[in-house]
């Protein structure tokens, strides 16, 4: 009996001195897990017929202490630390350095000469140990050259990382992943070894660019680096450097769409793409980009077909209008591509004559002298063009008209009207705000802020879902249902009296990213919660500034429009600040986030950090992002959110509908 008990009070301390260790180095033990472990180790010797061997307190202290999956790395080192004890670590530790320095002959304190340093690289074995001491800190470099630290020195690291880490090749690991995103020459010396020490993983494309080349040596890592960096950029992760990244995928090879993420980074690329890869695979990645966002599928066009400057201009006009394959064909056919262009110009100077009321006569002026040559070239040159072609021309030509016509005749009122019907939704609102802002005619702003008005309605209309008129019957309370009560007496039902009631809508919490590159799917976002208003309690646009808007429903069109396109364009966003503003003052209930979660403001907190508190403190969160959302940032939110990804802003009213108005 008194054997038991001491053995029992032996787990107990021991138990205690491995929560200690554990509890330093970040992890939290409470009282009773030290309780529970002690027991544990009690009945796993009672019922073991030999003395419990490491391996078997490492399994039972890391099933109680280690709750989380980066906790058992943690409680694994305690245990070894704790039963080992340092000295066992310091000798292993001590033995690894040695057979090192034997590998590269030499000794401490010696010197490392260039030429024999360059001898020592040329054996695999001799360039790991050279790798693995450099990283330790037992070879340095000075301004006499590289040298071994002497004994006395070289002790006191070895006893650090017994102290530290337990085990050398933990000393390396974190040594390695401190040191590669500065220097991956020396990484790269360790060979295959380094998937030992390093998670490839989670390295950027930036720094596994830098280690491919490094790995000459080594084929078929560097075959395992492609795979990654093609994984990520597939993935939507975009490389810092598109260039560098693809010559070392040419070489690999690589498919589509990994292509198209090199293309989305840099359109200049595709010039290069279309000679090694075919224009048609070009053209197909460029009609899937224009789908979501046309302005950069028109640059990979026009770098592929080698366009000049007025033909780019074109592309980028007509490419959402007319698809990419017939705006190219327009682009390339040069006479055709010229008298869009010109069309393009009237319309923009008679935008302008209205928005910049100041410069206003040069701009009609300009319209007009465009227009008569747009009509001239057109009549000379219009023998040549092919029928589908003209037919494109002459309907730009009778749109221009009217316009010309009411701009010339001083029929400011006609003017607006027309432009409005001829441009996009999101154009005609900015359009009229500019108008509405910087008339100094009472009228003109009145008729631009009616045009406005209607414009948004009509798009809330044609875009916004509606919310649900599910009613919930019961025989309880709400205003009677008298056709349902006549149908019950008539079948005899004991509950005659039938009420009806609406089911209650659900209160949400809108947050909308306004910067440059959401502002069209911010827009189909704005339109569908506008449809939604009675659901939504507060409205957040923001960009680097945050505006919030409570009850939705009671604000005026004017300022959400105005609000809209009063965006700062240093190109900042941030999305920290208004996740943390959109919830102030306000029970947790359901946020809805349409953005792609770039924060580029400094700010002390990370997005998942802020998204994972809220989530913490009761928030329902759902986040709708487009494909240019980071895949690291998306795997980290991953259980945090509902993430929903969309390929262009016509999906956004889509996913708004399943998520409000249901």
């Amino acid at each position: 009996m008194g054997k038991n008990q001491g053995e029992e009070a032996d787990y107990k301390a021991l138990s205690l001195a491995v929560a200690e260790a554990a509890r330093r180095a970040g992890v939290r033990v409470s009282t009773s897990e030290v309780v529970d472990a002690a027991r544990l180790l009690a009945l796993y010797a009672a019922i073991s017929s030999k003395p419990l061997s490491l391996e078997d307190y490492v399994a039972v202290f890391t099933s109680v202490y280690a709750k989380r999956g980066e906790d058992e790395q943690v409680v694994v080192e305690a245990v070894k630390r704790v039963i080992i004890g340092p000295e066992a670590g310091r000798a292993s530790v001590e033995q690894r350095i040695k057979r090192d320095l034997e590998a590269l002959g030499l000794d401490y304190g010696d010197k490392i000469s260039r030429h024999k340093l360059s001898s020592l690289k040329k054996s695999d074995r001799a360039r790991t140990a050279y790798a693995r001491l450099k990283l330790l800190g037992i070879i340095r470099r000075s301004r006499h050259g590289e040298y071994v630290v002497s004994q006395e020195k070289a002790k006191r690291i070895m006893g650090e990382i017994a102290r530290r880490y337990g085990d050398i090749d933990n000393a390396l690991a974190e040594a390695i992943a401190n040191s590669i995103a500065r220097n991956t020459s020396l990484a790269s010396l360790l060979g295959s070894e380094l998937l030992k020490y390093l998670d490839l993983e989670s390295l950027n494309l930036a720094t596994l660019a830098k280690l491919y080349s490094n790995l000459h040596r080594e084929k078929w890592l560097q075959k395992v680096i492609t795979g990654i960096i093609s994984r990520k950029i597939a993935e939507g992760e975009t490389p810092p450097n598109p260039e560098r990244i693809y010559d070392i995928l040419r070489r690999e090879g690589m498919d589509s769409r990994v292509l198209a993420g090199l293309l989305r980074s840099n359109p200049r690329l595709a010039a290069r793409a279309a000679k090694d890869y075919g224009f048609q695979t070009v053209l197909d990645i460029a009609s899937s980009i224009a789908s979501y966002d046309s302005q950069r599928a028109a640059e990979i066009l026009a770098h592929a077909s080698g366009l000049k400057q007025s033909q780019k201009t074109f592309l980028r006009n007509y490419i959402t209008r007319l698809g990419v394959t017939y705006a190219l064909e327009l682009a390339k056919h040069t006479g055709v591509a010229q008298l869009l262009a010109r069309a393009v110009q009237v319309r923009e100077s008679l935008i302008r004559s209205l928005s910049r009321p100041e410069e206003a006569p040069a701009h009609l002026d300009m319209a007009l002298a465009e227009y008569e040559k747009l009509v001239s070239e057109y009549n000379s040159a219009s023998s040549e063009i092919p029928d589908r072609l003209r037919n494109i021309i002459e309907g730009e030509i009778r749109s221009l008209a009217s316009l010309v016509h009411a701009a010339s005749t001083g029929n400011t009122y006609a003017l607006l009207k027309g432009l409005t019907r001829q441009l996009p939704v999101w154009q005609a609102l900015q359009f009229l705000t500019d108008v509405a802002s910087a008339s100094s005619d009472p009228k003109t702003k009145r008729y631009a802020l009616m045009l406005a008005l209607l414009t948004w309605k009509r798009a809330v209309s044609t875009t916004g879902p509606r919310l649900s008129r599910r009613r919930k019957y019961t025989v309880t309370r709400g205003r009677l249902d008298a056709r349902k009560a006549i149908y019950g007496i008539l079948r005899f039902d004991p509950y005659t009296p039938i009420y009806r009631r609406r089911v209650r809508t659900a209160r949400y919490v809108v947050v909308l990213d306004k910067s440059g590159s959401m502002r069209e799917y911010s827009l189909t976002a704005l339109l569908a919660s506008a449809s939604l208003a009675p659901a939504i309690t507060r409205l957040v646009l923001f960009d680097s500034e945050v505006r919030v808007i409570d009850r939705l429903e009671q604000a005026s069109v004017p300022k959400i429009i105005s609000l809209l396109f009063k965006t700062s364009f240093e190109g900042y966003t941030d999305v920290v600040r208004a996740l943390e503003e959109s919830t102030r003052g306000l029970a947790p209930s359901k946020l809805v986030v349409i953005s792609d979660l770039h924060q580029t403001v400094p700010s002390r907190k990370s997005v998942d950090e802020v998204l994972r508190g809220m989530r913490t403190s009761g928030w329902r969160i759902a986040v709708v992002a487009p494909p240019t959302l980071d895949p690291r940032l998306a795997r980290r939110i991953t259980g945090i959110v509902k993430l929903y990804t969309v390929s262009k802003p016509a999906d956004v009213a889509r996913v708004i509908r399943r998520l409000i108005a249901a």
